[in-house]
């Protein structure tokens, strides 16, 4: 996995082409032509998490629980705005979206970040493909960053579900993230710039593996409308990613609680 994140900009173009390969080799099968519809899902929620990655102060943002659905187009919070390219009765699904990162203040940690700036919230380009297997989901997603560090980032995971009951479904799994030199120098390095402005030593580093955790959910389905969902992960900065002078805790907590009604 390792020798696709070498800091180079070509490296995006193939790692972006094998995600999608994968999803696109296996033929399509022909699906019942049905009317068109609108599917939408709404409801309030929110989200707890890191200020930013690798901080050790917890923030809370209100996140509406949003799923809006047309034939292969999609919006929602999760996978942002797009289109599936692929998507079979045998499980195989692959697209792409555009979504956002969320960046960080300088201001966030005045002494972690000192002399690093603001990295902007961007949009960014997502190309994904994932497989459900039985209870079992696997899935690939590769992101580039339309501005702010530029980089890209390729997310990996697993999970299997299980049925409580005839309406609560849990299921969770491991979850990897790596990214390239440019996303990894943006929010883990420090420059000989950035080294001057705040006075402090140069960090570098490279690409690699920079998180690796797991996640859970667990759906409630109260009624033939209303249902609802809570999310959690803890996740491990590694390496030197984990050692870096921003970094204020090496575990990564976030969960979420989300209430939905589906018209």
């Amino acid at each position: 996995m390792m020798a696709f994140w070498q800091p180079k900009r070509t490296a995006v173009l193939p790692v972006l082409a094998a995600a999608l390969a994968v999803a696109l080799a296996a033929p399509a099968q022909a699906q019942p032509t049905a009317p068109s519809a609108w599917r939408v899902t709404v409801g309030p929620g929110f989200i707890v998490g890191p200020r930013y990655v690798g901080s050790d102060d917890i923030r809370v943002l209100p996140i509406p629980a949003l799923d809006i659905r047309r034939d292969n187009l999609f919006l929602n919070g999760r996978d942002g705005l797009g289109v599936d390219l692929l998507r079979d009765p045998g499980g195989l699904r692959a697209g792409v979206a555009v979504f956002a990162r969320f960046g960080r203040k300088e201001k966030d940690d005045p002494v972690a970040l000192a002399g690093l700036g603001d990295i902007d919230p961007v949009p960014q380009l997502r190309a994904f493909a994932a497989h459900r297997l039985g209870r079992v989901r696997i899935s690939a997603q590769i992101a580039r960053d339309l501005g702010g560090s530029r980089g890209t980032t390729l997310d990996l995971d697993a999970s299997a579900s299980t049925a409580l009951s005839d309406r609560v479904i849990l299921s969770g799994g491991p979850q990897l993230s790596f990214g390239d030199a440019r996303f990894t120098r943006a929010f883990f390095g420090i420059t000989a710039t950035q080294a001057t402005a705040g006075r402090r030593t140069p960090y570098a580093v490279g690409s690699g593996l920079f998180q690796a955790g797991v996640g859970a959910s667990l759906i409630v389905k109260l009624d033939d409308r209303w249902s609802m969902t809570a999310i959690s992960s803890v996740a491990r900065l590694t390496g030197a990613f984990a050692r870096s002078p921003v970094v204020t805790d090496r575990t990564q907590k976030s969960g979420g609680l989300f209430l939905a009604y589906t018209f």
